[in-house]
């Protein structure tokens, strides 16, 4: 950080900490050369993007741009943000003063994952229900936005752990790939995981993420999702 931000003052965090940005500056592996930009799409990716389609699409004028929806089930994207949140070791995303989740792992300041709008609403909130305002937001701009796209896909997560044929043909031919240059989900590295996968590993919360998700606004986008 020294070397890019040399009149910053000296960051500290907590150790033992896998970070990433903003506390961890990236490069790109390989720089993309002229011939990359005008035959290659750019992906841009990560939850947070969701609530920057109005300025991509204004960013991008000349170009069609796509939006890829992966879509997840509440209780089981609920489950995992609380493990992550509550996770010693890394997601941490922004450095806030105010903040100060009500859970005895989370320290004060530190923000994990995405920030949507009116996030200030839940700074202070039980930790389940600052996962869940996350997941609704992220979804909900999506969806809002989604127009601005030339062109629109969505698919469950449970789909592709499934290896479900259908979704995952109709993906394919969404983004005009082949089947055999495409290896099996299991095949895949673990990334950035707290733990591996397990079958219903959000029982361990159930009774708190099933109240949560008994309400209207999780309802509201449970619905939207499958219709989307």
């Amino acid at each position: 950080i020294t070397q890019h931000f040399p009149d910053l003052d000296t960051l500290h965090a907590p150790q033992n900490i896998i970070e990433e940005p903003p506390f961890v500056l990236i490069a790109p592996w390989k720089i993309a050369s002229v011939a990359d930009l005008q035959t290659k799409p750019l992906v841009i990716k990560t939850p947070s993007n969701a609530y920057r389609i109005p300025f991509f699409r204004d960013f991008f004028q000349q170009q069609t741009l796509k939006i890829l929806h992966l879509k997840r089930r509440a209780e089981h994207a609920i489950n995992g943000l609380m493990d992550g949140w509550a996770y010693p070791r890394g997601f941490h995303a922004h450095w806030i003063d105010t903040v100060a989740i009500d859970h005895p792992a989370i320290p004060p300041k530190l923000w994990k994952y995405d920030l949507p709008p009116n996030w200030s609403r839940v700074q202070t909130a039980p930790l389940h229900e600052v996962c869940a305002f996350q997941w609704c937001q992220a979804h909900h701009y999506t969806l809002r936005d989604r127009h601005y796209a030339d062109a629109y896909h969505s698919i469950w997560f449970e789909d592709l752990l499934d290896n479900s044929s259908q979704a995952i043909q109709s993906l394919w031919e969404w983004l005009h790939v082949s089947d055999e240059s495409i290896r099996p989900i299991s095949d895949l590295p673990l990334v950035m995981a707290t733990c591996p996968p397990r079958s219903q590993r959000w029982f361990a919360k159930k009774e708190i993420i099933t109240q949560r998700c008994a309400q209207k606004d999780i309802q509201y986008y449970m619905e939207q999702l499958r219709e989307a």
